[in-house]
């Protein structure tokens, strides 16, 4: 007679981390799974070793990361991923460019002034007058 298998365990829950966009080169990661089971934690592709909740990471570098878990279950069983992605970019960016001004624009009352920079960025502006 033959005892049932049990099926593996459901992705467990990741409730904590990093916004999708962060200038942070640090995470913590929270997480939860079935009663008695163990974790297993993955960062960046790299080979899975046991972990527990929470997990924090440190020195990341900029770009994009990716925090893997699975569980396995009190017999051996793997179960599904969960994943959480994000990406960092803590680098400034670079000094705006100023677009060139004509005499004709320099002698006027009214100065309009271009410029651009990094895409997807805001730009704070400041005139003195003298």
């Amino acid at each position: 007679h033959s005892s049932p298998t049990r099926p593996p365990p459901a992705p467990p829950q990741i409730s904590g981390g990093p916004a999708a966009l962060t200038n942070v080169t640090t995470a913590t990661f929270q997480f939860t799974g079935e009663p008695g089971g163990s974790f297993r934690c993955s960062t960046d592709g790299a080979p899975f070793t046991t972990c527990t909740s929470p997990v924090q990471l440190s020195n990341l570098q900029d770009g994009n990361h990716t925090f893997s878990v699975r569980q396995i279950d009190q017999v051996g069983n793997t179960g599904t991923t969960s994943t959480h992605t994000w990406n960092i970019d803590a680098t400034p960016p670079a000094a705006p460019r100023l677009h060139e001004i004509t005499d004709e624009i320099k002698r006027s009352s009214i100065q309009t002034l271009g410029f651009d920079g990094e895409p997807g960025g805001e730009f704070e502006c400041r005139i003195n007058e003298n």
